[in-house]
């Protein structure tokens, strides 16, 4: 994984570490998938640790469809529940900050420049999901100058979409909200660990690595700690 975390410093926001692990999925047609998902997620993971030949399992491109086509209103709506989620957790003056930023430079953008380097791009939410697991990994860990191949991931994250009937079930306007609160709660993780990163903030980079654990064990029974990079994904270690 290429460096992709020191970027956005000058635009962070106050928010708390617990906040910055947060999804903003109410009333998103997204949100049953991404429920789901997760478990699709867990077994990946274990599945990954048990392949004997190095690679993820994967079923054929055709029988699920990841990538969208990218709609102005989905991406207003996405934007608006998004900051109207700050706002209830952070308050008004974190929802103007991220609001000026998003005016200025649209978030899909902001998100593409930073994962490039890795072979992520728009249009596919296996990509939003890879970026959002993989930055949640370095936060868990505390290596934010990690660096390794997220081929696997992808591979990894695909096979766990396809097996995801509440995915399945997506439009086109519900994948692209998947996939952009993803990247909008990327921006903001990104953001935060940056600035804890570049000022020595200990503490901070510890609280951070605390909420991610805790969300992923809570909501996937994941544990990032337990987890490490493979030609396979993200897969958990030998006990």
């Amino acid at each position: 994984m290429n460096r992709i975390i020191m970027a956005l410093i000058g635009v962070l926001v106050t928010v708390t570490p617990t906040f910055a692990q947060d999804y903003a999925w109410q009333n998103f047609a997204a949100q049953d998938a991404m429920n789901t998902l997760h478990h699709q997620l867990l077994r990946q993971t274990i599945e990954g640790s048990q392949s004997q030949g190095g690679s993820a399992p994967t079923l054929a491109a055709s029988e699920t469809v990841t990538t969208y086509s990218t709609s102005r209103p989905v991406s207003a709506k996405a934007q608006r529940q998004f900051l109207d989620f700050i706002k209830e957790r952070s308050g008004k003056e974190a929802e103007r900050a991220v609001a000026g930023i998003f005016a200025q430079r649209v978030p899909q953008d902001m998100w593409a420049e930073l994962v490039a380097a890795d072979g992520l791009e728009p249009g596919d939410a296996v990509d939003a999901m890879v970026s959002y697991f993989a930055l949640n990994w370095v936060i868990a860990n505390q290596q934010p100058d990690a660096e390794f191949s997220l081929a696997g991931v992808q591979r990894q994250v695909r096979a766990a979409m396809q097996g995801d009937p509440a995915f399945q079930a997506l439009d086109d306007a519900g994948r692209q909200e998947f996939a952009e609160v993803l990247m909008m709660n990327f921006l903001l993780q990104q953001a935060v660990l940056s600035d804890a990163y570049v000022r020595g903030d200990a503490q901070m980079m510890q609280q951070l690595a605390d909420a991610a654990v805790a969300r992923f064990k809570s909501e996937m029974g994941i544990d990032l700690l337990a987890l490490k990079p493979t030609p396979a994904g993200l897969v958990a270690s030998a006990p």
